[in-house]
């Protein structure tokens, strides 16, 4: 059972990182796939960005912060 729950935030970890990676590059017709990615991240990184706001408007440190957060559960689990 922890070993599921590691590789399950493993994945949404690599779906956030996919996220950071289409705020870079926003592609002209938005897939399926994007809408997914967006919708599967966006009621974690909500909550945090109301906490901590972009720094000067631009920089979105919430999956940082998600990333920071999901390495100290993995720990926890062990």
């Amino acid at each position: 059972m922890v070993v599921l729950i590691s590789r399950l935030l493993d994945i949404y970890m690599i779906i956030i990182l996919l996220r950071v990676i289409f705020s870079w590059v926003k592609p002209k017709n938005p897939t399926s796939f994007h809408h997914f990615i967006y919708k599967s991240t966006e009621p974690v990184l909500e909550p945090i960005r109301k906490v901590i706001p972009p720094i000067g408007g631009a920089l979105d440190i919430s999956p940082i912060i998600v990333f920071f957060i999901i390495g100290f559960l993995k720990r926890f689990l062990y």
